[in-house]
This record gives structure tokens, sequence and C-alpha cells, in this order.
């Protein structure tokens, strides 16, 4: 017996989503005639804990079970982060590595998306007018800063954020000669008053 998902109701002759058919006998099949899959978020596993807008996308990141994940929705449709088609407009879903354990903390919406984690600061291209796109979406470690729990800024074209060691205020800027992110030379202290 087959069950049906509707997913999306256009008018009587027109739906979107899945026929579910139960297996009708425990025959091997290959794996690549089949999917199985859970959502990336529940109350099980852990919601997002950060987000932003960048390109008419909303992208979330950093969930109890996938730390490291950022996912962005389909383009002008909120709630559909389905990243099983690459189209153009179709979600996006990337988990930033920098060969060590890390977990994104924030995100920052300025001239590229910017992605902090406690390892390091990424950043999408800079060097294109394309838009994102799941078969284009990449990003690039900017530094090795990594940021504490203080939430970056974006202020006056400059990214300022807390280190990891919770002890040095930094601000990261586009430099055009070196096509990306740099930190300045100047640094404040954070110390506690007495």
């Amino acid at each position: 017996c087959s069950s049906d998902l509707i997913l999306t109701f256009t008018n009587n002759i027109i739906v979107s989503g899945f026929t579910y058919e139960p297996f009708a006998n425990t025959t091997a099949f290959k794996g690549r005639d089949s999917f199985l899959g859970e959502p990336a978020w529940s109350a099980t596993r852990g919601y997002p804990s950060c987000g932003t807008f960048f390109q008419e996308r909303f992208f979330l990141a950093g969930s109890r079970s996938i730390p490291n994940g950022l996912w962005g929705f389909t383009i002008f449709a909120v709630y559909d982060f389905n990243d099983a088609e690459s189209l153009p407009d179709n979600a996006i879903s990337f988990y930033p590595s920098a060969g060590s354990s890390n977990y994104i903390d924030a995100l920052t919406s300025s001239k590229s998306l910017l992605v902090h984690t406690n390892t390091g600061n990424y950043s999408t291209p800079l060097t294109t007018d394309l838009p994102l796109t799941p078969a284009n979406f990449s990003l690039t470690e900017q530094n090795k800063d990594g940021i504490s729990n203080v939430i970056p800024v974006f202020i006056d074209n400059q990214i300022i954020y807390v280190d990891r060691s919770g002890k040095n205020v930094k601000s990261m800027f586009w430099d055009i000669i070196q096509s990306s992110y740099v930190n300045k030379i100047g640094r404040a202290s954070c110390r506690e008053r007495v």
C-alpha cells in the first residue's frame, strides 16, 4: 500500500509531492537506486544557532548535531531548505572545515557572506558578480583567528570581532590588492574592570 505526501497545491490539476512505496521484499538493491535521509535539524538533533540574509537567501548555521553546517534556503521560499536538486535557485548546504573540529558561531552579511567559526573566518568569493548557487558556492579561509562567543558586527566597511582567546578585539576589512579580508595592524585588548 503506497502513501502520498503533497507538498504544494497549485490547483485541482497541479500538485507536487512524493509517493512512498513500501518494500515489496527483502531482496537487495543498489544504493544509487535508493535514498535514506532525515532533516538536518529537529527537536532531537537541535536547531541552527545563527542566521543572516545574503543575496535574497536566508542562511542558517551551527546546529547542535551539525555544528559546522551552513544552510541557505531556496530563493524566495523561506521554508524550503531542500538541497536534493542543484538548480541555481535551489537550497545550498555546505560544511566548512579546516582539518580540525570546528563549529560555526556567527554569520555576517557584508560584501560577501562571512562565516565565523571557532578555528577561523571564511568568506564567499568577492571577485565575481555572479549570485551564489549550489554549483558555485564555496568558502575561502580568511584567517585562523576564530571568534569568541561575542557576535561580530559590520561597521564602517569592517568586521569587528573578539578572537577566540576572548582577549583581543580585531577588525577585518577587504583589501583589493590581496583579494581577501585582512586584519588591521592595530588591536585593542579587552580588559576587565576592577
